[in-house]
């Protein structure tokens, strides 16, 4: 279609655009093994400190160490463990007809006619509900995203979600119709 002989140009459509995070499928054991090698550091570095402070009789250095370097693992940890309960960023385009969904390895096209069931299960992390186990079930394909809320909202629900547009799609617009608002 020619855009100068389109008289609505598709500004009456219907059109939304975001991103949203979904959690690693293996966040537990990113999770695990960060734990792992930060204790694993701490415990180095501490039996280091130690051997030095037996060739120096300074106590109150070798104790202001371990406070130093614990707190620097700790935070190190605390850090690894944003990054990772952060997940992986994805965005959405939807429009009238379909919704596309991508990310920088993958892409998922979605039409609303073929979308049969849209599920959503509570989804935890560390014993917190953190989102939803969204799964689309479509005519060829069964697709299960791990949709995470964003941290400044406390409260939310499914209709909160992108994947809202896919269980309730926007009524079609029909540009040979009169539309009007009566």
């Amino acid at each position: 279609m020619d855009y100068r002989t389109d008289i609505l140009d598709g500004r009456f459509e219907f059109k939304k655009t975001g991103f949203f995070y979904e959690l690693y499928p293996l966040a537990w054991v990113y999770l695990t093994v960060s734990f792992v090698v930060c204790f694993a550091l701490w415990l180095f570095l501490s039996v280091y400190v130690l051997k030095i402070s037996t060739a120096e009789s300074g106590n109150f250095f070798v104790l202001l160490c371990e406070i130093i370097m614990s707190a620097v693992i700790v935070i190190l940890f605390m850090f690894l463990r944003n990054i990772i309960a952060k997940g992986r960023k994805w965005q959405y385009d939807a429009n009238g007809r379909y919704m596309r969904i991508f990310s920088d390895k993958k892409q998922y096209n979605y039409s609303y006619t073929s979308v049969k069931l849209v599920e959503f299960q509570p989804l935890k992390f560390c014993l917190k509900q953190i989102g939803f186990k969204v799964t689309v079930y479509t005519n060829s394909s069964i697709d299960t995203f791990n949709y995470i809320e964003p941290r400044k909202c406390m409260m939310f629900s499914p209709t909160d979600t992108p994947f809202n547009i896919l269980e309730n799609p926007p009524a079609p617009f029909d540009k040979n119709s009169d539309n009007t608002i009566t």
